[in-house]
């Protein structure tokens, strides 16, 4: 059960992630909210979050150069990195905005325990605009 839940749990994640990319509000939302009802902490969210979005413009960095893929991507399970190459294609990240608003992000986590998930929620709205 333990594995299953887990690989689940890490399909929900890259969906939440590439919903973001493609700044496609509904199914972040709808991601976001269940992650959310599973129990999931906004905290550990934004941290998955913003390690998932450095991966994508590593993996983005390298397809522009034209270098091989991080090593990361290379070991990953050929759908989803095929899925990746296609969202950041389709859907270039500008590493400077994104990292600001997560940086932003994080203050606020860090200044305000009460009002994390609301934190969240602002952030992914205003990574898909």
């Amino acid at each position: 059960v333990a594995a299953v839940y887990s690989l689940i749990a890490d399909e929900d994640i890259w969906s939440l992630t590439n919903s973001l990319i493609a700044r496609d509000i509904n199914a972040t939302l709808s991601t976001l909210y269940r992650l959310l009802e599973e129990s999931q902490s906004p905290h550990q969210l934004l941290g998955t979050i913003s390690w998932q979005m450095r991966q994508l413009i590593e993996l983005q960095d390298s397809l522009q150069s034209g270098g091989p893929l991080p090593s990361y991507w290379a070991r990953m399970y050929y759908k989803r990195r095929e899925t990746a190459i296609k969202t950041v294609k389709r859907h270039p990240v500008s590493a400077t905005a994104l990292l600001g608003k997560l940086v932003d992000a994080s203050r606020m986590f860090n200044s305000s325990k009460a009002g994390q998930r609301r934190y969240l929620e602002e952030l992914v709205i205003s990574l898909c605009y």
